[in-house]
This record gives C-alpha cells, structure tokens and sequence, in this order.
C-alpha cells in the first residue's frame, strides 16, 4: 500500500510541475483578426488583419495569399490548408514564447480566383498586382503602423502562384517569400481531356480528377490559351530579370499531390537556379494537396524557432 501511494505522489508530484511550467509559458492566443474590403478601381480586395499584443516585440509584417475559391475569413474557419490561424499554432509550438512572437499578418485575396501575373485584361483596369503593390499595400500598412520591420509574403496553393509572380516583379519589397504547392501545371490546362489524362496517368501522384480540377480553375484564372501561355512563371526568367532586383530569400514548398503540379515546379525552380536566381525548393513527399504538413516549415521559416 505504501508504494502505491508513493507511485500516486510522485505522479502528482510530475502533474504539478506540468501544471507550473505551463503556467509560465501560457498558450499563444489567437488574436481576433480585423476583416474588411477595399475597392480599388473598381476590384473588391478582402482581407483580414491580425495583431498580436506584443506587436512591437516582432514589428515585421506577412502578407498571406489563400487558395483557389473562399475569402480570407473562409480560409481560416474551414480550410483543411495552410492558413493565416494555422501559423499561429506553431509560432511557440502552442505555448508563447518570447522570441516567437508572430509578426502582424495580413491575409488578403482579390475575389475566388485571380492572378498577379503580367496579364492584361483590356478592360483598362491595372493589373492587380499594381493595385496590391502600389496602392493597398500603403493602405494597409497605415492601417497596422508597419514603419521599421521586415516584409514577408507567402501564399498556398493559387495564392503560392501569386506568391512567384510577385517575386518575379516585386521581390525587392520583401525579405523572405515563401510559395507552398503553387499552382503550376506543366501542360495547358486548355488541353483535352485525352492529353490531360494522359498526362495525369504519367505523373507521380497525380489523378485524372486531380489534374481536371485544377486545370478548371487555372482556366478561370487565365481566361483564354494565350493568356495562360503567355504568362508562365518560366517565361519571366530572361536577360531583363536581374538576380538583385529580387528578394533575399525565396523558398518553394512542394509536393508529388493529386494535381499533378510537381514537375512544373521543379522545372522552374531549376530553370531559375541555372540562372543563379536565389531561391530554394523544398519537397515535402505529401500526397495529398497543400495539406498542413507545410505549416510548421513556413512557421519556421518565417519566424525561426529558439536556438537557431
């Protein structure tokens, strides 16, 4: 009987000392974002805004770009993927450390589907990427005092795409990028449907239903053949695209997924490093599509963990 009731103090004994080294590394909370619209030039930008109370421990700012379809706000109620959310949870592995106080993150997107690339629609509109360069990020940046840190952008899935894009023409504003599984497919999505489920029988991962959803949203994306060919992130690689004007770190998460988007990815990326353009890949081995297996990889990425 003694022992049993040494076994049970010494197991309280190891409850207490949780409980106490819980108590002074409390959970991380989740600020309640901020979500609004802006119009500009007649485009509905919605976004979500998230400050964290020790802002100014972490003054650097990422702007987050979700997948295909949704809102910002829809993203981190529902979304099985990355999200704005997501990151928190494993900035302090749960619990809040000091050094891993979040930055102020805004996650923004242009409607279900859109595209920074240098596609013109001809509608005398300026392309979205001008709009979120030139016009909404000073907004928004008055909004949440970003003054003296570091910017960041990092996008999933549709929103890793937009992510080369403005690393392509924009890099230079940001610090670090980050692109997980972006939406790069290495056959025109105008395709038939023959030459799509070949191509999907052909690579690794992918599945017929797979490369056909994808393909549909890329078509809504770039509404005609040429807009689509004429815009591939490869093709941004050329004589007038200088190594210096991009940002100093570029990381692309990717995957052999259902949407076959991986030999497109890696294309590009060994296109670019042939061209000594810094950027790195990063394969993760998931099958399944931007699940959260990047989530940590990103965290850590943009906010490095303790020691390192």
């Amino acid at each position: 009987m003694k022992a049993f009731f040494w076994k049970l103090n010494f197991l309280v004994l190891i409850l207490m000392a949780s409980f106490h080294s819980a108590q002074a590394r409390p959970l991380l909370s989740i600020p309640t974002p901020t979500c609004d619209q802006i119009v500009v030039h007649g485009v509905t930008a919605s976004y979500c805004i998230y400050v964290h109370p020790n802002q100014d421990v972490n003054p650097n700012l990422l702007y987050f770009f979700h997948g295909a379809g949704g809102t910002p706000r829809q993203w981190d109620q529902e979304s099985q993927g990355v999200s704005a959310q997501d990151l928190y949870y494993y900035w302090g592995g749960g619990l809040f450390e000091q050094s891993r106080v979040p930055p102020t993150v805004i996650s923004i997107s242009f409607g279900p589907y859109w595209q920074f690339s240098d596609w013109d629609s001809g509608n005398g509109v300026p392309l979205m990427r001008d709009i979120f360069v030139n016009e909404l990020m000073p907004l928004l940046e008055t909004k949440v005092a970003f003054h003296s840190g570091q910017r960041f952008a990092a996008g999933t899935s549709m929103g890793g795409m937009n992510s080369i894009y403005l690393w392509l023409r924009s890099g230079k504003l940001f610090t670090k990028i980050a692109a997980l599984c972006p939406s790069l497919l290495d056959i025109s999505p105008y395709s038939d449907s023959t030459q799509l489920q070949s191509y999907a029988e052909s690579t690794p991962g992918a599945t017929v239903s797979g490369v056909s959803v994808v393909a549909n949203i890329l078509k809504t994306i770039f509404p005609t053949p040429d807009s689509w060919s004429n815009n591939q992130p490869k093709l941004y690689l050329n004589s007038s695209l200088s190594p210096s004007t991009l940002s100093d770190s570029f990381v692309i998460y990717s995957d052999s997924d259902e949407l076959g988007l991986g030999p497109a990815v890696t294309k590009f990326v060994n296109l670019a490093q042939s061209g000594s353009y810094p950027l790195s890949l990063e394969e993760t081995g998931e099958t399944k599509h931007c699940r959260n297996i990047f989530t940590q990889e990103l965290a850590d990425y943009l906010v490095p963990p303790l020691g390192n």
